[in-house]
């Protein structure tokens, strides 16, 4: 992607460390390129668990406090759209 793209953007965007990301830039320059272009490239982050979440609710019906292990954007959604449809 450096390559492509520069190294500066795409430390930026990726959230990298600009010179070791330059370094390793730098380093393989002389490898080869792959023979054909990645379609897809997902990024995972390492050692990190599911999401832990505090979540506090008020409406007209009165208060909620949920203490959510490994919950998920859409999950989040769809409580929300529940909470306020009630």
């Amino acid at each position: 992607m450096a390559r492509e793209h520069g190294v500066f953007r795409t430390a930026k965007i990726l959230r990298l460390e600009y010179g070791k990301l330059k370094r390793m830039a730098e380093a393989a320059e002389g490898s080869p390129q792959p023979t054909a272009p990645t379609a897809f490239l997902e990024l995972m982050p390492q050692g990190i668990g599911p999401a832990d979440c505090l979540i506090e609710l008020e409406g007209p019906r009165g208060k909620m406090r949920i203490q959510w292990k490994g919950v998920t954007a859409s999950d989040l959604a769809g409580l929300i759209r529940v909470w306020e449809s009630a």
